[in-house]
């Protein structure tokens, strides 16, 4: 059995975290259990132990979401009681701003991946941050299903944006409205499209500041999307922003790739592992709304360039396909079905 620890809270309004992809997968291959869906976060931590004790006879290995800020003492916790009970943990470091945490707790941290039997990085960015701390480290990155994502080549490119993550002051959701502000001024005809929860009061800001800044004709709140309803606002757009501040290896920009939209986004965490600037996609500088709409510009005035991307982006995440991400998950747990 596999003990599997992480956030599942989609059901409380949030998008889906990693766990919630990746479970019903390995549940096709191995026995699993997973916690915890309880959204208070005292709740949320005892659920974890009660299921850690209640299964640790019959595990083989436990897995554990591991996050940079709040979320990494659920992981600590955890991780320390694998070690009194003798049984194998694997931290997956989703957290994009992880190497701080390292820098500003680093005897806690750096003792919970070295005490781990494996740890997994899902981006390269983060792969090759730990390896330069001397820690040991798997690269298994975060996956999708292909033939789920019908990839649209775009003959002419439109002023139509898309942002999709959880409104959340590191996603800096305020940016996308300052880059269509900017935009109208050349391309009157320019939309955004927001989707995603709110976290943090962001969303409210957002729609605060389209208000103030009278951009209601310009820009749209879906809400949370399900994964088809994003396919389908994805068809009718042209261009993805990712706007955030720090990032890892983020699904939503995998999405964006393979559905054919052209992915501008900041030059932050593992982005630029994952989006090649001017080869699949293009780079700027965190929060500078002129970049962007500088590089926003430079894809709707040439569409051979943006086509380009388009192709390129789309051959990159088709080695994401779960076909391929499942046989680097069966290497590494079959170790512990095998003793």
């Amino acid at each position: 059995m596999i003990l599997y620890f992480g956030n599942i809270l989609s059901s409380t309004g949030n998008n889906p975290s990693f766990i919630e992809l990746l479970v019903p997968k390995l549940k096709t291959l191995y026995s699993v259990v997973s916690a915890s869906n309880k959204q208070n976060k005292v709740l949320r931590m005892l659920d974890m132990v009660a299921v850690l004790f209640q299964y640790r006879l019959k595990a083989k290995v436990v897995l554990i979401d591991t996050y940079s800020y709040q979320g990494f003492y659920y992981a600590w916790i955890i991780g320390t009681l694998c070690r009194l009970l003798h049984k194998p943990y694997i931290p997956i470091i989703r957290g994009g701003d992880f190497i701080n945490r390292i820098k500003k707790s680093s005897g806690l941290t750096k003792s919970f991946l070295q005490y781990a039997a494996h740890v997994v990085a899902p981006s390269e960015y983060m792969y090759s941050a730990l390896k330069t701390k001397g820690i040991e480290v798997l690269f298994i990155p975060n996956f999708i299903e292909i033939d789920n994502y019908n990839f649209k080549m775009r003959p002419t490119m439109y002023p139509r944006l898309f942002w999709l993550r959880s409104f959340h002051t590191i996603y800096n959701p305020e940016l996308a409205i300052k880059i269509v502000e900017l935009l109208k001024a050349d391309y009157p005809d320019v939309i955004l499209t927001m989707a995603g929860p709110d976290k943090d009061g962001s969303l409210e800001r957002c729609r605060e500041l389209v208000k103030a800044k009278s951009l209601e004709q310009y820009i749209t709140f879906t809400g949370k999307l399900t994964k088809q309803q994003i396919r389908e606002v994805a068809e009718n757009h042209s261009i993805f922003i990712n706007t955030t501040t720090i990032d890892n290896h983020p699904v939503s920009v995998i999405e964006a790739m393979a559905l054919g939209l052209v992915v501008v986004s900041t030059n932050v965490g593992g982005v630029p592992y994952l989006v090649r600037d001017n080869e699949d996609g293009k780079l700027v500088n965190s929060d500078d709304a002129n970049a962007f709409v500088v590089a926003i510009e430079s894809i709707l005035q040439d569409t051979q360039l943006a086509n380009q991307f388009q192709a390129n982006a789309r051959a990159k995440v088709e080695q994401y396909d779960w076909s391929i991400v499942k046989e680097k998950w069966v290497s590494l747990l079959n170790i512990y079905f095998t003793k």
